[in-house]
């Protein structure tokens, strides 16, 4: 009898065994669905970068979800941000674990021309800004109008930057990452957000234009902590109401009016705006204040109202 207890003894502990490898194994595979919209996380690793979009053409999330949903109530215990409608955000200190307010802060999602603002650190840390520039046929040729550049014209990169920075200009954005080589160009953007451990943030152009440049509000406030601490400049001129340009070739002046709200505000040091059609209406934005000597960053994506939401979000601070 002893004997017989024995053999079971080992022989549940061998399909014991083989259940929890199966299980082990189970667990270490997954399948790609192909026609799937969003994935909530990616791979720390870059190579293993993949974007939310999987079909041509189709916003990420709302292709699958339709119109606009708003997110359920907040806790009575959590009130900061209740009732906003963005997909993701995040509201905190800069350089501080204070957060205020977040939501799906690790997601990804397209960020349009938040994407500038890298094009900027790349461009002033290759020295473009203090650099003179044509503008070409190709880079005119970018979808948008904004900052009225014509081919042959000449300008300063800091010029290049307000334009960039305040209207949004695509055309000027393109002019710095051609003049370098925009392959080249594009790389040192992806380089420089693993530089900053932002992880989970992906560059295919420099302006923002396709969908698949994505970042999260987690990476996006690791960039405007960096933005504050080493390149203040860059977040200096897109604090402004408005920037004065001048063709090179001619003399001629121009003036670049800014599309953010908050734009000349004391308590506003910069930030970005960020729009494309694929997201159906809903906006991005990017700003950094201050309050009571302190830094802090609000960060906005997918919203419906994204001046509105920040405002919200302001008073939690």
């Amino acid at each position: 009898m002893r004997k017989s207890r024995i053999i079971l003894l080992i022989l549940f502990a061998s399909l014991s065994l083989v259940v929890f490898k199966a299980m082990g194994e189970e667990g270490n595979h997954y399948i790609i669905d192909q026609t799937a919209v969003v994935k909530d996380s990616i791979s720390d690793s870059e190579s293993d970068w993949s974007p939310i979009i999987v079909t041509e053409g189709v916003a990420p999330e709302l292709a699958a979800q339709g119109a606009f949903v708003p997110p359920p109530a907040v806790d009575s215990d959590q009130q900061c941000g209740a009732g906003v409608g963005m997909r993701e955000g995040l509201a905190s200190y800069l350089n501080s674990d204070e957060v205020f307010f977040e939501r799906k802060a690790e997601g990804r999602w397209p960020i349009a021309s938040i994407t500038k603002l890298m094009t900027a650190i790349v461009a002033t840390d290759l020295g473009m800004n203090d650099q003179d520039f044509t503008v070409t046929e190709a880079a005119v040729k970018t979808e948008g109008d904004a900052g009225g550049f014509k081919t042959g014209e000449s300008f300063a990169g800091d010029d290049l930057l307000a334009a960039m920075l305040l209207s949004s200009s695509n055309d000027a954005a393109e002019v710095f990452a051609q003049s370098y080589g925009r392959d080249a160009f594009i790389r040192r953007m992806n380089v420089k957000a693993q530089e900053l451990r932002m992880l989970s943030t992906h560059y295919v152009d420099p302006s923002g234009l396709s969908p698949l440049n994505q970042s999260t509000p987690s990476d996006l406030y690791k960039l405007a902590g960096y933005l504050h601490a080493i390149h203040p400049d860059i977040l200096k001129i897109s604090s402004q109401r408005k920037a004065t340009i001048v063709d090179l070739n001619t003399n001629r002046k121009r003036v670049i009016t800014t599309i953010n709200d908050f734009a000349g505000q004391a308590a506003f040091l910069g930030g970005k705006t960020g729009y494309i059609v694929e997201a159906e209406g809903n906006g991005n934005l990017l700003s950094v204040f201050t309050h009571n000597g302190q830094p802090f960053t609000i960060i906005v994506l997918g919203s419906p109202d994204r001046f509105g939401e920040t405002k919200t979000l302001l008073k939690c601070i």
